[in-house]
């Protein structure tokens, strides 16, 4: 125990402690991942925000650790001919995000099937996306980027997934549930917009506030990332009640439950109730966070679960979920 902690009779965090990490090849490879979808979000919110979003006239290398020079070439990079785009008329709500086409006929409800068949295209060049309105209540600004690299996370089903793939995972289930007829009962917030990381307080209760006051759907599925570790919220705001999902069953933060409060609970005037699965999958690898959250928002939707949250039987589907068995992020047989 170092100087600083004595008296207390017991260490402070972070403090005259030392951890022996073991210095082998997947702890290498976990930790370069981490990093690697880290850089890669922050690429992403800089190109948004500063580069076509509000603040393209302001400089961020006065707030990062980057020079001028390397700003300049950044952006160069984002308005070279490789990333150029013409975005596309915009499609009725019933079409799907991706198109059906005759090598997918047997792929119908098998999004996996189908990221398979467009990884020739991604090879030669990422896939750009727009969000329509109805999605996440916010203007498709920027298109989601979807890289080669992106698709084999999904269809290796070995590493942590980004913001990229879960937006896309939010996007392709509106196209179910619009298709199903439910656009009014199920609803998305944009994960990207109400991380803590890069969002104030009062941006992200606005951004919520406003979205649920202007399309007031039943229930909103909310992928949360806190670190580098995916949750989900589900928000009954009629209700003032959350259900949370997490596969490392940690319980909600009390920094997001105030947030919160202050959007849903505020405006009905009562306190909002969390409610908590009494059980839960439990992830055994670093990466199977994300993959969960995928899985617990189809089974959601599929099964058309809108109560009884807290009982057992209801959401024994939900609760049975194995990432490892589960046709929609298993590694699946290429056609020879």
């Amino acid at each position: 125990m170092s100087a600083s902690d004595s008296g207390s009779g017991k260490s402070r965090r972070g403090r005259g402690q030392h951890f022996d990490i073991p210095n082998t090849l997947q702890i290498r490879k976990k930790v370069l991942s981490h990093i690697a979808i880290r850089f890669k979000d922050f690429k992403t919110r800089l190109t948004r925000l500063y580069v076509f979003g509000d603040r393209q006239h302001e400089n961020p290398s006065q707030h990062y650790t980057f020079t001028e020079e390397d700003w300049m070439q950044f952006c160069a990079s984002r308005e070279s001919e490789e990333w150029k785009f013409t975005r596309p008329q915009k499609q009725p709500i019933h079409d799907t995000v991706i198109h059906e086409d005759d090598d997918m006929a047997e792929a119908e409800d098998d999004p996996i099937s189908k990221l398979v068949t467009k990884l020739p295209r991604l090879k030669k060049a990422s896939l750009e996306l727009y969000w329509d309105l109805r999605v996440f209540g916010l203007p498709p600004h920027v298109p989601v980027y979807i890289t080669f690299s992106d698709a084999l996370e999904v269809i290796e089903g070995d590493r942590m997934l980004n913001i990229s793939i879960i937006q896309l995972w939010c996007m392709y289930m509106d196209t179910i549930v619009v298709d199903q007829g439910r656009s009014s009962m199920y609803g998305f917030v944009e994960p990207q917009t109400i991380q803590p990381s890069g969002n104030t307080l009062q941006n992200r209760q606005h951004y919520l506030q406003t979205w649920m006051d202007e399309s007031k759907r039943d229930i909103y599925l909310v992928p949360y990332i806190d670190g580098s570790h995916w949750q989900l919220m589900v928000i009954i705001p009629k209700q003032c009640k959350i259900i949370w999902f997490c596969s490392l069953h940690r319980k909600m933060k009390n920094d997001l439950r105030t947030m919160l409060q202050g959007v849903i609970g505020k405006s009905r005037g009562q306190l909002v109730q969390i409610l908590y699965p009494k059980v839960c999958n439990q992830q055994v690898d670093s990466w199977e966070c994300g993959f969960y959250v995928m899985c617990w928002i189809k089974t959601i939707i599929r099964a058309v679960i809108t109560d009884d949250w807290n009982e057992d039987g209801r959401l024994r589907d939900v609760y049975r979920i194995d990432v490892r068995r589960t046709p929609d992020v298993k590694r699946p047989k290429y056609r020879t």
